[in-house]
């Protein structure tokens, strides 16, 4: 594990630490292991979201990620978490943590990547 002067840990974990203490959001909207429910998982996705057009780039980092952990947790479909993958690259991104953008963002181009093989694999067997 490594962490940087942010306190950001590298998305090849499975979570982001996070080092400010100016935010007061993050466990207002943690998502219990036992409550992965899809719609939960969009919702707190899309206040991911709204963090991030606030400008709340901690908040929507943290939103994001939590949405990206239980994606791996309950082995949602890879495209999923790929795009999971992908608003954390954009948060940190915004963030200037760029270093990290880059990991995340490969994330979810060898999820995107394993996606396309499996829809290959799935029509060359002749199944929709």
């Amino acid at each position: 594990t490594s962490v940087n002067s942010s306190g950001l840990a590298v998305p090849h974990l499975h979570h982001l630490s996070y080092g400010s203490s100016n935010s007061s959001n993050h466990a207002a909207h943690s998502i219990p292991q036992s409550h992965c429910s899809p719609g939960a998982l969009a919702a707190l996705n899309n206040l991911g979201i709204v963090h991030e057009r606030r400008g709340e780039l901690e908040d929507a980092l943290s939103c994001h990620d939590q949405v990206r952990c239980a994606r791996m947790r309950i082995k949602a479909p890879s495209i999923d978490v790929a795009n999971s993958w992908l608003n954390v690259g954009n948060c940190l991104q915004r963030l200037q943590d760029f270093d990290k953008a880059i990991e995340a963002y490969e994330e979810a181009v060898s999820l995107y990547h394993e996606e396309l093989e499996e829809q290959s694999q799935t029509s060359d067997c002749g199944i929709a």
